[in-house]
């Protein structure tokens, strides 16, 4: 999937995005819809409301990485779900939890 990334200038040469799914078709399902959290503090699309957010700052991480945080400075995180009968991870998540979720890094 691509993302558009919609610059808005916060201060004075400091930029922060809405982030959006790039479909390219105004026609397709997820055309009005943008990234945001959720209640649970799970990141997912959203439809589009008049309102302009959330906004994202973008900076770079560790070896090529993105770190994507809120304005307050929360943390894109993952979170790695295991399953009880296996080993490996059964999920990863975006989410905003620095307490309880790996990486702050996407």
């Amino acid at each position: 999937m691509l993302l558009w990334f919609g610059a808005v200038e916060h201060d004075v040469g400091t930029y922060v995005y809405e982030v959006r799914p790039w479909t390219g078709n105004s026609t397709h399902s997820m055309y009005n819809q943008r990234v945001e959290t959720n209640c649970n503090v799970y990141l997912g699309f959203h439809e589009l409301t008049p309102i302009v957010g959330p906004l994202w700052r973008l900076e770079p991480g560790k070896n090529d990485t993105v770190r994507m945080t809120t304005l307050d400075g929360k943390e894109v995180g993952v979170y790695w779900d295991k399953a009880a009968w296996t080993t490996g991870p059964r999920g990863r998540y975006l989410c905003m939890d620095g307490g309880r979720y790996h990486i702050g890094y996407i």
